[in-house]
């Protein structure tokens, strides 16, 4: 995987000197090399000049000194054919690969030092050196002696390059890890295996065609519009989608956009969003592409950052609604405590904007975002956003938008707006990194609820929304992995499938090193067994499965408690972190039971982990898990429970 993602990058040609390095912190003892679960962000991130690291790894929180696993990889640039000797030094342990093959690991020596010797071809190979460290002084350093030399050196930066303009993306905490096998079944701690039940994944699109989807929406004829977040900037229209991928059809109906990030279709007219404008495409003549580039709205100002984007384009009540993202300087805001703007261009970047598109003029309707990259309506028309992960952003989130809102993203020195909740948090590495388009679902057993893509950790995932004194709140599930690539766009179409979008960058910002990806999840009528929802009660939840459950099996349940505290750092910790205990769980008929918990607090984020909980009829539950955001504790009694007459829908509630 990694050799194709420096493979790809290489063709790109956008490289700078060093080698980029990933580490994560974990806790434990490391006998040997150990793996790190898939999804977790790393701790710290940056690019070296050379291998040549000693006493502790550099990080936003001060450095990374023992416990911790780490790679440094990108390409090496060999001058000269002929033999190279190689010489990997490491406490407490290190390999070195060359082009994805494993030519030193310092397990294989003594004294934590091995040397090797490889034939090796004038021009760039891929470089990979993993390391670990357990206790004590930590030092690594990758030495060569070039053929006819008699000494080792340091592999020098000039012989190094890596990707140019990576977004160092980290976040705080330890993350999981294990030797060999991960002993996590999938659902059960960690991402599902493959596609969920109900569904069948498709590639409908051509094998030719290869989008980097930037925007997805079904026209009124039932052909799929298409634009590309890449160097084309293009909106294509795909017919015959009942047909197989050698039959689909591809028309490219306008291209040239600048990082077009949200599509629609409004009375027969297609609409896109640009980086500074909401366009309208004409097809004048009628042959099938747009002839006139119609500027409906321009002018929110945007510096010459590249994370000034324009995301999303929703229409509702007559008016356009998009979002738009704050510049970073190396994956940081420039919004911190003490200090002043980079840009002069106040008041407009983290919004979302209405749009009147009878006049072209607009407004900040909402505020305090980062990087809002997904937006939808929610199960009562309300707007729903999703944000990722960064400063004043301890984990990414979802939001209901309300005219006035502010979200947490600090555009000013003194950092001190109310803030208002999320919906829902996506802890960092364990369900989300970059959350992005939500969709509701019109029908079946999760009708009313939200399906979620994210760009990194990949899959889709689902919320069920409640509201309780006014405010929303909400349970957030896995749902689905298998998707060829990261999930940023999501559409239903009129043949009842989910239209799932993909795209990937540079970084870490993809899923499993794929950048492109457009295929469709059709139901087939199968199902899962899996919570349904989970509902806040006074003392507790109400939890709702799929199917009825083993009797025997439901008492068992591990929830932890945690809350987020915003800060102008990269991420953020989970702080007071609390074990809390059920007590006697009490069937609600056949599908529900209530978990009284004590101690629940408003403000936190309660996790709830099934152990070994199976349905009636024996089934293993396809996930687990569920991350309750717990803003409001009901005030009504928990003698006052009683089934929902909607399964799916969110109820308010006193």
């Amino acid at each position: 995987m990694l050799a194709l993602l420096l493979s790809a990058v290489a063709q790109q040609g956008a490289t700078t000197p060093g080698l980029t390095v990933w580490v994560w912190d974990v806790s434990g003892i490391l006998t040997r090399m150990p793996k790190v679960a898939e999804g977790q962000t790393p701790n710290a991130y940056y690019v070296a000049s050379t291998v040549d690291l000693v006493d502790f790894i550099p990080s936003a929180d001060g450095g990374i000194r023992d416990t911790f696993v780490g790679r440094a990889f990108g390409w090496l640039r060999v001058p000269t054919s002929g033999s190279y000797s190689f010489r990997l030094t490491c406490d407490d342990g290190a390999k070195l690969l060359l082009d994805g093959k494993l030519v030193l690991d310092t397990e294989w020596g003594e004294g934590f030092v091995i040397d090797g010797l490889v034939e090796l071809t004038a021009g760039t190979h891929a470089i990979e050196v993993p390391f670990y460290e357990n206790g004590g002084r930590f030092y690594l350093k990758l030495e060569w002696k070039r053929p006819g030399s008699s000494s080792y050196e340091v592999v020098p930066e000039s012989a190094l390059v890596t990707e140019a303009g990576q977004t160092f993306v980290t976040s705080p905490g330890d993350k999981r890890w294990f030797f060999e096998e991960d002993p996590r079944r999938p659902g059960d701690g960690r991402e599902p295996a493959g596609v969920h039940p109900a569904f069948d994944l498709q590639t409908f699109r051509p094998p030719t065609f290869t989008p980097a989807v930037g925007g997805l929406c079904f026209l009124k004829d039932g052909r799929l519009a298409v634009c590309t977040w890449d160097q084309v900037g293009a909106v294509y229209i795909l017919g015959n989608l009942d047909k197989g991928p050698e039959d689909v059809t591809v028309q490219t109906f306008a291209q040239g956009l600048g990082e077009p990030l949200g599509i629609a279709e409004v009375d027969g007219q297609i609409y896109v969003t640009q980086k500074q404008e909401l366009t309208r495409l004409v097809d004048v003549d009628g042959d099938g592409r747009a002839d006139r580039f119609e500027a409906v709205a321009s002018g929110w100002p945007a510096s010459q950052n590249y994370h000034e984007f324009t995301f999303n384009l929703v229409h509702r009540d007559g008016f356009f609604y998009i979002a738009t993202s704050v510049p970073l300087r190396g994956g940081w805001t420039y919004y911190n405590p003490g200090t002043s703007r980079a840009y002069p261009v106040p008041g407009v970047q983290g919004s979302v904007l209405k749009i009147n598109p009878r006049d072209g003029s607009w407004s900040v309707f909402a505020s305090g975002l980062r990087t809002p990259n997904g937006m939808g309506i929610g199960p009562f028309g309300e707007m729903y956003v999703c944000d990722n992960q960064g400063s004043w952003l301890p984990s990414s989130r979802m939001n209901v938008v309300r005219e006035g809102g502010f979200y947490g993203h600090e555009d000013t020195p003194d950092g001190k707006h109310a803030i208002d909740p999320p919906v829902v948090w996506f802890p960092q590495g364990e369900i989300g990194n970059s959350p992005s388009q939500p969709v509701l679902v019109p029908s079946g057993v999760f009708a009313g609820q939200l399906l979620v893509g994210d760009v990194t950790h990949g899959g889709v995932k689902r919320v069920f929304v409640e509201k309780v004194d006014g405010v929303y709140q909400g349970a957030l599930f896995r749902f689905t992995q298998g998707i060829e690539a990261g999930v940023n766009r999501l559409v239903w179409g009129p043949d009842g499938a989910l239209y799932v979008g993909g795209v990937g960058s540079n970084g870490n910002w993809n899923h499993q090193n794929n950048r492109f990806g457009l295929q469709r999840l059709v139901p087939n009528g199968g199902s899962a067994f899996e919570m349904l929802r989970v509902e806040s009660r006074a003392g507790g939840f109400l939890v709702t499965f799929t199917a009825p459950f083993d009797v025997a099996s439901v008492a068992d349940w591990e929830v932890m408690q945690y809350r987020y505290q915003p800060s102008e750092f990269y991420g953020g910790p989970k702080l007071d972190l609390q074990r809390l205990s059920v007590g006697a769980v009490r069937a609600v008929g056949s599908s529900s039971v209530f978990l009284p918990i004590a101690g629940l607090k408003e403000g936190h984020v309660v996790h709830l982990r099934a152990l070994g909980l199976k349905s009636a009829a024996g089934a293993e539950m396809w996930a687990t898990e569920c991350w309750f955001t717990l803003n409001k504790v009901p005030k009504a009694p928990s003698s006052a429970l009683r089934m929902s007459s909607q399964p799916g829908l969110p109820r308010e509630r006193k």
